[in-house]
């Protein structure tokens, strides 16, 4: 059975759902439900890590190239996605490692 998803934006992030409904999906077995990664744009994971003051954009790929940040996903010509929800957990283990002294 072909499964299709649709993504709607909101807020600079991207939320994916199955366009096809069935018992599978009204369950939660139906593996897009659990798994679906939440999408943003570059910008929203600047935000995401530097709050009020965000980073550059520059700094952020920079960072995904050294391995700090997850790597953005392209999705398109001249579109790129960051999983937010796997920022976050980045963000969240940096914050909890012990600090080296």
């Amino acid at each position: 059975m072909l499964w299709l998803s649709y993504c709607r934006p909101q807020a600079a992030v991207f939320y994916c759902f199955p366009t096809q409904r069935n018992s599978a999906l009204a369950t939660g077995k139906h593996p897009m439900t659990s798994n679906t990664p939440r999408l943003g744009t570059i910008e929203a994971a600047c935000r995401l890590i530097g709050g009020d003051q965000p980073i550059h954009p520059s700094t952020y790929y920079r960072g995904a190239k050294a391995g700090i940040y997850p790597t953005p996903k392209k999705v398109a010509p001249n579109v790129a996605r960051v999983d937010l929800d796997r920022l976050a957990a980045m963000l969240r283990s940096r914050l909890d490692e012990p600090e080296a002294a």
